[in-house]
């Protein structure tokens, strides 16, 4: 399965297909993060809501949707920035409850910034910043991190109200019009 995949050549949801038979079949935990960073390598722009939905691990599907939402905004940034426009400041996700150790995992599972910032190269004013992991490696995705992040989602996925938990954090952090309250449905 693993050498057969060229994700240039196949259409996003066979890829999406691959990931959730890997994924729900538990096989190797390497395959499984070569699977989700070639769906995360993929042009952002053809990620609609109906391909994100097709994932069946909902921690992961709010993941994607977050991770899919923050580059739009990141784009539309650099892109207003060069005309000096005003830039709304897109707001970051909070826990509703503080005292939860469980919804503090999994709103860090949900936007898990450190994979969408540990190859990321930003300029700020004059300087140059390079957020890098620690393996000092020049893949777009760190497969270390992708590991840690499916084995935790699994773990999260296991715990007895997990579901419940999601939907308190997504409603708290977003509009009833939002996609994402959509994807919790799904």
């Amino acid at each position: 399965l693993e050498n057969d995949v060229h994700t240039e050549l196949i259409p996003l949801r066979l890829l999406i297909d691959f990931f959730n038979t890997a994924y729900k079949c538990q096989l190797k935990l390497a395959l499984q993060a070569t699977l989700f960073a070639r769906i995360l390598e993929r042009n952002y722009n053809e990620m609609s809501y109906t391909c994100v939905r097709r994932l069946k691990s909902l921690c992961l599907r709010i993941f994607l949707w977050n991770y899919v939402t923050t580059n739009r905004y990141f784009e539309r940034v650099r892109r207003e920035r060069k005309q000096n426009c005003f830039i709304p400041k897109k707001e970051s996700w909070t826990v509703p409850n503080r005292n939860d150790l469980q919804q503090e995992k999994l709103i860090r599972l949900c936007t898990y910034d450190a994979l969408r910032l540990s190859h990321l190269t930003t300029t700020v004013s004059t300087e140059i910043l390079r957020i890098s992991c620690s393996q000092y490696c020049e893949a777009k995705f760190c497969s270390a991190m992708l590991m840690d992040l499916l084995k935790n989602v699994r773990k999260a996925e296991e715990e007895p109200d997990m579901e419940k938990k999601l939907r308190e954090i997504v409603h708290a952090n977003s509009s009833p019009y939002d996609c994402t309250w959509r994807l919790l449905n799904a």
